[in-house]
C-alpha cells in the first residue's frame, strides 16, 4: 500500500516551523480534532501522522480511538494507515517502522505499507523522527552542572536533547547523588 500526506511545497516551511514549535496543548488540541467526525477521514489521518511524528505516548489513547472508529465505519484501509501512526509514538519507534527517504516504511508479515511525508523527510534529513517535542535518543546527554548555564540547558531540552541532573545535599560533608534522568 502507498499512501501519500499531501503538504503543498509552498507550505511545507510553515507546516515544519509549526510542527517544530509543537507543545502539549496544541497537541492536546489536536487530539481532540482526531474525535471530530465532521472533519474528512483525510485531514484525521493527516493529525494522526502529526501526533505520531511528535511521540507523546498519551496520544495513544486517542489513535487507538480513531482507529476503532475507522474500523466500525468500514474504514480498513485508514485504520491500517493508523498502525503506522501508533508505531511512531514510541522515542523508538517499534522495529517493523523504518524511516525512508520520503516518509515511512511499514512492514508486517506479509503487509507492506509506505507513507510518504515531506515532513517527515524533513525530519528524517537530520536524522531525527519528529519535532523538538519528542526527546532525541541518538543526541549525547547532557549534564545540568550550574545555574549560569540554564538558559543554555534550557535550549538544549527545547530541542529535544536529554538533560541529567543531579542532587546533593545541603550539609558540608554531602555527597552527590546519582544522576536522575528527566
Amino acid at each position: 500500500m502507498y499512501f501519500v500526506l499531501e503538504v503543498p511545497e509552498s507550505n511545507q516551511v510553515g507546516a515544519l516551523a509549526q510542527e517544530a514549535a509543537l507543545v502539549d496543548p496544541v497537541l492536546d488540541e489536536l487530539e481532540l480534532q482526531l474525535a471530530d467526525r465532521t472533519i474528512p477521514v483525510d485531514a484525521r489521518l493527516a493529525l494522526a501522522f502529526q501526533l505520531g511524528r511528535a511521540g507523546r505516548r498519551s496520544s495513544g489513547k486517542a489513535l487507538a480511538a480513531l482507529r476503532a472508529e475507522l474500523v466500525e465505519s468500514d474504514h480498513p484501509t485508514a485504520a491500517q494507515l493508523l498502525l503506522v501512526t501508533m508505531d511512531l509514538l514510541p522515542i523508538r519507534p517499534v522495529s517493523r517502522l523504518e524511516r525512508a527517504d520520503g516518509g515511512y516504511r511499514w512492514t508486517s508479515g506479509s503487509t507492506q505499507i509506505f507513507v510518504e511525508d515531506a515532513i517527515a523527510a524533513q525530519w528524517h534529513a537530520i536524522g531525527r523522527w519528529g519535532p523538538p517535542i519528542r526527546p532525541d535518543l541518538d543526541r549525547a546527554p547532557r549534564f545540568f552542572g550550574s545555574v549560569a548555564r540554564a538558559s543554555e540547558m534550557k535550549a538544549h531540552a527545547v530541542d529535544g536533547g536529554i538533560l541529567v541532573v543531579t542532587f546533593r545535599s545541603l550539609g558540608a560533608m554531602s555527597r552527590r547523588e546519582p544522576a536522575l534522568r528527566i
